[in-house]
């Protein structure tokens, strides 16, 4: 799809920024591997957390979501009429 077509059909992106961390961590249960699966994640996981760093890691190098959301050109529009918004942003 061209950018000319994407601007015919739609009118902006929304890009969703999440807080990252501890709670990002989770056991992949290998279930293809049947009975030995959860042994076999259990194993691995436990060297991701701590041969690979990958606990202290989303400890300390997590970050926040951004609360800031941009405006739209409809809704610097509709301000604009209203009044309410800066003319030329």
């Amino acid at each position: 799809m061209s950018y000319e077509d994407f601007l015919k059909y739609f009118d902006g992106v929304d890009v969703c920024f999440r807080s990252t961390g501890l709670n990002d961590l989770a056991l992949d249960m290998h279930e293809e591997l049947g009975g030995f699966g959860p042994f076999c994640g259990c194993i691995v996981g436990c060297l991701k957390y701590w041969l690979c760093c990958c606990g202290v890691y989303k400890l300390f190098c997590g970050r926040g979501s951004s609360i800031h959301v941009a405006d739209t050109k409809k809704q610097k529009k509709v301000r604009e009429k209203q009044g309410n918004g800066v003319v030329g942003e």
